[in-house]
């Protein structure tokens, strides 16, 4: 992490059961730190204090973490917290408003806005290479449901895949539409995954302020070859898609298809490296704390939607960067 201006000193465990640390992770808090050269904590409030912390990644039960958010913009330390960054609506209020009272870069990931052929994408689009967006497909899917009996992870009060695996295809998809949801419908089930109290498929259908429709395909069922994520975006003048894995994307206007590509890319170190730099310049990162909240008020609705079985509406918002 050193190219983007930070280095990785210390880690806490937060007061987490070694032996169960050492049954997930394989090794013991002690043996870990030690392969990483880190100084090793329980309480991370010592740890921004004694080791002089200017920025901390966040981990852990998502019901937890903004009790840790708090923590750290109460002592003027920059965070990146993993997604979801929350468990319910007041406690993503909370995260913002603690980050803005202390004046802190934060933000939550991964996001796929760092995937270099969605973003090359995301820059046709926003030169107006298919018109005005009409509406946007986002598919995201992230293996099966494999975790440890013991893990944390397997508690239904997490939240799971709705919020976790949702993340990424709303948020993904409010940025090519350039706008918020304004109502959702959605339907989850559970297929494959007996032992797994959450759905392994889900399908969302959108409404944006601005009028535009998005569709979002939620896959945790997979244990084959399958793209891990992929966008298609409808305009006025032409459409765009990434396809297998997002490692080739195709534009489609009069003037025929014309295709594009990348190498893969590491999103997470660049999503981290955006996020230090923007906390180093003073600057609001690619993926602000506010964008978060959104991403999370359309998880909790959607949710809603299919427990329920009807349309949910969110608040008006502001529109998406």
């Amino acid at each position: 992490m050193r190219k983007s201006g930070g280095a990785l000193v210390a880690a806490a465990h937060l007061g987490d059961d070694p032996a169960l640390i050492e049954k997930l992770v394989g090794a013991s808090p002690e043996a870990f730190a030690r392969s990483m050269g880190l100084a090793l904590y329980e309480d991370p409030a010592e740890m921004i204090r004694k080791e002089g912390l200017g920025a901390v990644c966040i981990s852990g039960p998502h019901s937890k973490l903004v009790d840790y958010c708090e923590l750290a913009a109460a002592q003027g330390c920059h965070f990146y917290v993993a997604n979801p960054m929350c468990t319910s609506p007041d406690a993503a209020d909370r995260i913002v408003a603690a980050a803005r009272a202390h004046q802190v870069i934060a933000t939550s990931g991964m996001t796929e806005r760092f995937d270099s052929a969605l973003a090359a994408a995301h820059k046709l689009v926003s030169a107006g290479a298919i018109g005005e967006v009409i509406s946007v497909r986002a598919l995201h899917q992230h293996g099966q449901y494999t975790f440890h009996p013991d893990d944390w992870w397997g508690d239904p009060e997490q939240g799971g895949p709705a919020l976790s695996l949702v993340w990424y295809a709303y948020d993904c998809a409010r940025w090519f539409v350039g706008s918020e949801a304004a109502r959702v419908a959605a339907e989850y089930g559970n297929f494959i995954s007996p032992q797994s109290p959450f759905m392994d498929n889900g399908k969302l259908l959108i409404r944006f302020q601005g009028g535009q429709l998005g569709s979002l395909d939620i896959y945790f069922s997979v244990d084959f070859e399958f793209p891990r994520w992929e966008i298609e975006v409808m305009g006025t003048e032409g459409a765009i898609r990434t396809t297998q894995d997002a490692y080739e994307g195709t534009l489609f206007t009069a003037d025929g298809p014309q295709r594009f590509s990348r190498s893969p890319n590491d999103l997470l170190a660049a999503e981290v490296g955006d996020w230090l730099a923007a906390a180093q310049a003073g600057r609001d990162p690619l993926v602000t704390i506010e964008d978060a909240r959104q991403v999370m008020a359309l998880c909790f609705a959607a949710r809603t939607a299919a427990q329920q079985g009807r349309v949910v509406a969110l608040s008006e918002a502001p529109p998406a960067r």
